[in-house]
């Protein structure tokens, strides 16, 4: 996780940043239309579902790059408020066989 130049910018407890991750959906039923962003090192961040985090329901399983404002909630739990965000192409990667030489 990091912000551009991999510097996060503090601004009265808010930071500003850019998280990479997979969406997952984090509510406890159908009915909850909540998610959060699993990064590679299994950091869970709570998106805010208003304004433009909202619409990161629509890309489930997709990876994401967001970007915002991050704070911890009372309970201690990262929270990003999304500002844009890009759906990230997948890149695939070709096996090299072992027994070519």
């Amino acid at each position: 996780m990091g912000g551009e130049d991999g510097k996060m910018f503090d601004t009265d407890g808010w930071r500003e940043i850019t998280v990479r991750g997979i969406v997952v959906a984090a509510g406890s039923s159908a009915d909850d239309d909540r998610v959060l962003l699993e990064t590679s090192d299994e950091t869970e961040v709570l998106v805010d579902p208003d304004g433009v985090g909202g619409e990161l329901r629509e890309y489930l399983h997709e990876e994401v790059e967001a970007r915002g404002v991050l704070r911890k909630d009372r309970t201690g739990r990262l929270v990003l408020r999304v500002r844009g965000f890009e759906v990230c192409e997948w890149v695939e990667e070709v096996a090299q066989d072992e027994w070519v030489k």
